[in-house]
């Protein structure tokens, strides 16, 4: 098991170039137990300059000289310390693993979330561990003098530990997509397959695997009998997003945006707006098992910021439909396949069909809370996310906006209309995205913008609904699907080739986006 566990994985997590300056230090040789702050993008190397740490965890574990050297063993220490809050009354499981529905036939890459605390803020402690015995183990925390999540892991099977830094250290230049947050992007927990139907979890769809799949440690254990049985606590995707992942995002979003943000915190919140740097996961709710027989519903948050736009009250469509008989053909085709790199081949797609990125919730969370406190209007919002609205996520068009945020501003109100009025200045080229901002400004001036962009939006549903009735219209759907993929193969949370099932063009290198017509562009005609 690689040096941190990988979490969907919550992602508590570091990818292999970030682990390689923690081996080049020899982490496995730091003296334990202990407590050493290793903040990657502040410091060189590990020290034991700490700071006061106000999770629990943090202040009444480690900071009253217990470092546990197991997963189990943790637990224990915290029921030790006498914290009601987080006590093992409080106590949730869930499992997930990109091959844990594939019978043992291949590596299930498990691991276990325990979580700690509860209430309408979420937990106050999330672990993850591969089973109760397993010594790499990471952790957060919520820290309530601090207003964020103290990040920790294990440096090695001695009790050594690492501090790797809090929320904030997410937003700040200098640590910013270093250590854990390389995946966690904006200091908060990350579920990737956030809702229904989990494609990876024991949830209300998929069972947990079969004890015979489980580590020896982990058979008949607390963390995988069901919640209703005697001492169990194993709970199901359904919970972990509903009790866990979106209070957890919640909490952390509301607290970095209260008050009066200045501008550097205006200018990283803008940029979780127009820029794809974290994702969620959404797929079909049909089995792939059941397709040939079966009408597939392809989720909306492919096609348009489904999300997004009920926040601010944009005209959506309920669902694009497609023929199980031609989806079924298209996977053919394409060759497509699930493969483990390990000998493991299957034929077909992921155990619920097309498995995609969607906009991520913890961006969706920083927009509700930048409309809701009226830090952004409304339509400063809408006109930006329309702008190349057909592709939701990995947008080259509205990144590009970025370049017009303001150094500085007295008020987010100056902020935004700075930010306004550069877009609209920002270029002469009419077919730039500059200048479709300022088509969508114009047009929204005297309507507001659902009534605005209504008639565009109802033409591009209809548009992508006809093409889905068509076999080249789906082949086309499913190639766009796999250059948003291949974006996703690259980043950190990519950690199992199951994640995704692989096609004859999953490495093609062709850049491939969306128009309002519906229409494919690919390569270099993509629009840049």
């Amino acid at each position: 098991m690689p040096l941190m566990v990988r979490l969907t994985r919550m992602a508590l997590t570091s990818s292999e170039a970030t682990q390689r300056p923690c081996q080049s230090l020899e982490m496995a040789d730091l003296p334990g137990p202990r407590l050493y702050r290793f903040v990657l993008g502040e410091d060189e190397q590990p020290s034991d300059e700490l700071e006061e740490l106000g999770d629990v965890f943090g202040a009444e574990v480690l900071g009253a000289g217990r470092f546990p050297r197991t997963a189990l063993e943790l637990l224990d220490q915290i029921d030790a310390a006498g914290n009601t809050a987080v006590g093992r009354s409080t106590e949730k499981s869930f499992v997930v693993g990109e091959g844990i529905n594939l019978g043992g036939q291949a590596d299930s890459n498990l691991r276990v979330i325990v979580t700690r605390g509860e209430g309408a803020d979420g937990p106050d402690l999330m672990l993850s561990a591969g089973s109760p015995q397993a010594t790499s183990i990471e952790v957060m925390a919520w820290d309530p003098r601090e207003g964020g999540f103290n990040f920790y892991r294990t440096a090695n099977a001695q009790a050594a530990w690492i501090f790797a830094g809090r929320s904030r250290h997410a937003l700040e230049s200098s640590t910013e997509r270093h250590g854990v947050f390389e995946s966690h992007r904006s200091g908060t927990f990350l579920m990737k397959e956030l809702t229904s139907p989990w494609t990876h979890w024991h949830s209300s769809r998929t069972p947990a695997p079969d004890d015979a799949m489980l580590p020896e440690d982990l058979r008949g254990h607390r963390w995988v009998l069901p919640a209703d049985q005697a001492e169990g606590t194993l709970h199901r995707a359904d919970d972990c997003e509903k009790q866990v992942a979106r209070p957890a995002i919640r909490r952390w979003a509301k607290h970095r945006l209260a008050g009066q943000p200045d501008a550097a915190q205006l200018r990283r919140a803008f940029r979780q707006l127009l820029q794809s740097d974290a994702v969620n996961l959404s797929s079909s709710p049909t089995s792939s098992a059941t397709i040939e027989a079966d009408s597939l519903n392809l989720p909306s948050s492919f096609f348009f910021d489904s999300e997004a736009f009920r926040i601010l009250g944009l005209p959506g469509t309920a669902a694009f439909q497609v023929e199980g008989r031609f989806y079924a053909e298209t996977l053919r085709r394409f060759k497509v396949r699930l493969e483990d790199g390990r000998g493991f081949t299957r034929e077909g797609d992921t155990q619920f069909a097309f498995l995609v990125p969607e906009r991520a919730e913890e961006d969706q969370a920083v927009l509700r809370e930048l409309v809701g406190d009226r830090h952004i209007s409304k339509r400063l919002a809408a006109c930006l996310l329309m702008v190349d609205f057909p592709n939701p996520v990995f947008s080259a068009r509205r990144r590009s906006l970025l370049s017009h945020l303001p150094e500085e501003a007295r008020s987010p109100a100056d902020f935004s209309e700075a930010f306004r009025a550069s877009i609209e200045g920002g270029t002469d080229d009419s077919a730039g995205p500059e200048a479709e901002f300022g088509e969508l400004w114009a047009a929204s001036e005297t309507v507001c913008p659902s009534i605005a962009f209504e008639e565009r939006l109802r033409a591009y549903y209809d548009a992508v609904a006809e093409r889905l009735k068509t076999p080249d219209g789906i082949d086309d759907i499913f190639k766009l699907a796999e250059s948003r993929r291949a974006v996703v193969r690259a980043m950190p949370i990519h950690e199992s080739r199951l994640l995704f099932a692989t096609s004859r063009i999953s490495s093609d290198g062709v850049a491939r986006t969306m128009t309002s017509t519906a229409t494919l562009i690919e390569d270099n005609e993509a629009e840049e």
